[in-house]
């Protein structure tokens, strides 16, 4: 233990931990990495919260008090990264998709059990961006003296593990956002090569469709509502791929 952190703990969910919601649900969010605090306390509150749910790969998005105005009142802001993906969401699920349409989603279903999707990060420690870096203030050890290092260290790691979760779990589409990154996405997804369309980038690995999207804050409704249109076409597949099965058992 140093200071209010449990190193022990810290390095397993370095190791385990991707985000939140269920990894059984058909569609999932990877970004780069959660925005938000990187104090001592903020960091000590997050790794008891995740040692308190089972160190689970994901958490319940609801169970964090900084998320509480997207979840926990009747009309609450809609936030700028998730409007987006929810948006995709409801136009693949051929929902009504206006601003109240993904408000109700994100208080209600968005990583929640049972959901159309959970949100993913490749890096796992939260951040204000990629400018701040404040655990070498308090953490002990070379992954976190900065930055590059973390990352450096890191990434690698974090880059099999996520493949294997995939693998795994065998989602319908894996929405990677933020094009700067594609390098490590191809290296997640285990594909050479993009198809190009003109909203998003595409490849598939068995069972599985990938996406590569500009990040959602700087991008508009169009392609997202694109992705929304060619996640319709997966989930009908893999549906009656199931329905096949079904029948041959």
């Amino acid at each position: 233990m140093i200071g209010l952190i449990d190193n022990g703990l810290l390095q397993n969910y370095i190791s385990i931990y991707f985000g939140y919601g269920d990894v059984s649900a058909p569609i999932w969010f990877v970004g780069m990495e959660e925005g938000g605090p990187s104090d001592e306390a903020s960091l000590a509150a997050r790794l008891e919260r995740w040692k308190s749910e089972g160190c689970n790969p994901l958490m319940n998005i609801r169970s964090h008090k900084r998320h509480n105005k997207f979840f926990n009142v009747s009309r609450p802001p809609t936030q700028a990264t998730w409007r987006k993906l929810i948006r995709s969401i409801l136009v693949a699920e051929g929902r009504t998709a206006d601003l109240e349409a993904i408000r109700a989603y994100q208080r209600d279903e968005l990583a929640a059990p049972g959901s159309s999707a959970c949100l993913l990060e490749l890096l796992p420690l939260p951040s204000r961006s990629i400018k701040d870096w404040c655990y070498s203030e308090y953490m002990a050890g070379e992954a976190l003296k900065s930055r590059e290092a973390y990352e450096s260290l890191v990434r690698p790691q974090r880059i099999a593990r996520l493949s294997v979760l995939v693998k795994e779990h065998n989602p319908v589409a894996v929405v990677f956002y933020g094009k700067a990154n594609l390098t490590y996405w191809g290296q997640v997804a285990g594909v050479e090569g993009w198809t190009a369309n003109p909203h998003f980038l595409s490849a598939h690995r068995g069972h599985t469709a990938f996406y590569c999207m500009n990040h959602p804050v700087r991008s508009g409704y169009e392609p997202y509502d694109a992705l929304g249109v060619s996640l319709t076409a997966k989930l009908v597949d893999r549906a009656s791929e199931q329905q096949k099965t079904s029948f041959q058992t």
